[in-house]
């Protein structure tokens, strides 16, 4: 199924990450799809869980957030290509704003659903270790979401917050066992 979607992403003649809707995509390919399916591959045996889901949610929103965070620098040429990625549809500016949002929504998702026990209560603090990460992508985009050159390393901060966010959660399930 995700190689259906990543077909559809980029392959002739749907191409949607033309259309703007490649972080959309990448949500279901790398989250609530892909991960449950590369789970049951590891645990064939396992059964289906909450918790698998909300992780899979997480990695969705996370792998999309790194997808949006490469458009900010391309604003130009994608415009000129035709590609009307979130950038180009909506702006740097509100861009910026959703990155923010998504970022926000991981760490509330954590906190309710550690709260209602789908996560470990543990996953709270553990999280917290990625918040300087998450800090600096944030001031980065927030300050220079418009600046191509100044933007450009805002992947890789993305990247590392992704890594190091699940790796706190992974963490946390090891720690709640």
């Amino acid at each position: 199924t995700s190689a259906v979607i990543a077909y559809l992403y980029q392959g002739p003649p749907f191409r949607l990450s033309y259309k703007g809707v490649g972080e959309i995509l990448t949500f279901f390919a790398f989250g609530p799809v892909g991960t449950p399916v590369f789970y049951y591959f590891q645990a064939p045996r396992s059964q289906a869980s909450s918790t698998l889901i909300v992780c899979s949610i997480l990695v969705g929103i996370t792998t999309s957030m790194i997808l949006l965070a490469s458009h900010f620098h391309q604003l130009e040429q994608d415009f000129k290509s035709g590609k009307m990625s979130p950038i180009v549809r909506i702006g740097t500016t509100r861009s910026s704003q959703v990155l923010l949002a998504s970022t926000v929504i991981c760490y509330l998702l954590v906190l309710v659903f550690s709260l209602l026990g789908v996560l470990p209560l543990s996953a709270i603090p553990c999280t917290l270790v990625a918040l300087p990460l998450a800090r600096s992508m944030l001031m980065l985009v927030i300050n220079h979401h418009s600046e191509p050159e100044k933007i450009r390393p805002l992947k890789m901060f993305v990247a590392k917050f992704h890594l190091m966010f699940h790796l706190c959660i992974s963490a946390s399930l090891l720690i709640g066992r």
